[in-house]
């Protein structure tokens, strides 16, 4: 019985041993007076050791008082000089139908949403670049907007 204790103990701590870390996780800070549609943040997205597909995530983190039920976002990415830029949009959705915000959090909220995935080949390094599609030039209270590339 003894045996099984500890390895039910030990279960958990193994499987996050076996888990891979993420090649990129980084945010990326948004200027104090707002979120202009001419602010493009450009993350650099180091070589991989080996060609890998990599899901990717969009994070935001805000203040609780944020104004909107959700933002759009322009994603291009690139790999390597000689590839053109592959272009996407991505819709956060931050609160529900009554304008409650979802995020974790109290005062400062964080989103993270699954953003498709990219190839990654071996030794090529690259560039992704965020910015937002809303109507108003500006958007307030968003803080550091952020990726998570996973394998």
């Amino acid at each position: 019985m003894g045996r099984l204790r500890h390895l039910i103990l030990l279960l958990p701590i193994l499987c996050l041993a076996c888990s891979r870390p993420a090649l990129v996780h980084s945010f990326l800070p948004v200027p104090e007076d707002g979120w202009r549609r001419t602010d493009t943040l450009v993350f650099p997205l180091p070589p991989a050791q080996d060609e890998a597909q990599c899901s990717l995530y969009v994070g935001l983190r805000l203040h609780n008082r944020f104004p909107l039920r959700e933002v759009w976002l322009g994603i291009e990415h690139r790999m390597g000089t000689d590839e053109g830029w592959s272009c996407d949009t991505l819709c956060l959705r931050l609160s529900d139908e009554k304008g409650r915000l979802s995020g974790q959090g109290i005062n400062l909220l964080q989103y993270e949403v699954a953003a498709g995935s990219l190839h990654m080949p071996a030794g090529q390094e690259g560039e992704l670049r965020i910015h937002h599609l809303m109507r108003c030039e500006t958007l307030p209270d968003i803080m550091e907007v952020g990726i998570r590339l996973s394998r």
